[in-house]
């Protein structure tokens, strides 16, 4: 008699309880939860490239304080594609584009990002008080480039005032 009360117990603590659906008026309430994931966009250029980067040196940006001071008022775009699946990046860009050039003579429009347009707009911007600016030119630019989707900025290095310090905007 005691194996059998213990084995009721055991098969009733074992037991699965089925929870009834609310119903609000007379319509049921589905309380089902789907998880989204990432879907990577096809891009033919997928099967062929891993990434593809500009490392652009010494560049000139071709407009002027006032110019990149609206494009950082302008309106945000999400980086959604790269070759690798892997989740967008939660930083904005902005939807329009800057002009990038060499002294060789490249040139690129691209889309940079919410803090690299506050940055390169206080590089820009006129100073009134002289040697304040922490950022004395541009050393580089690391642009990820990808085809049929366009050109974004990735790394920004700025030469400071002190000769062994550089300014790294990721």
């Amino acid at each position: 008699m005691k194996t059998l009360s213990i084995l009721c117990l055991l098969l009733m603590s074992c037991a699965v309880t089925q929870k009834k659906e609310k119903t609000v008026g007379k319509y049921s309430k589905d309380m089902t939860i789907k998880k989204i994931e990432f879907q990577k966009p096809e891009n033919w250029a997928d099967a062929y490239y891993q990434k593809t980067y500009f490392l652009v040196e010494n560049p000139t940006i071709l407009e002027s304080f006032k110019e990149l001071n609206e494009i950082c008022k302008s309106n945000d775009i999400d980086f959604s594609s790269d070759y690798q699946a892997v989740r967008p990046s939660p930083v904005k860009f902005k939807k329009e584009t800057i002009t990038v050039m060499s002294k060789s003579g490249f040139s690129k429009k691209v889309f940079i990002s919410k803090g690299a347009c506050r940055e390169l707009t206080l590089f820009k911007a006129p100073n009134k008080k002289t040697g304040k600016n922490i950022r004395s030119s541009i050393k580089s630019m690391n642009l990820i480039y990808i085809y049929n989707q366009g050109t974004y900025l990735r790394e920004l290095v700025f030469n400071t005032q002190f000769q062994d310090v550089k300014f790294l905007i990721e």
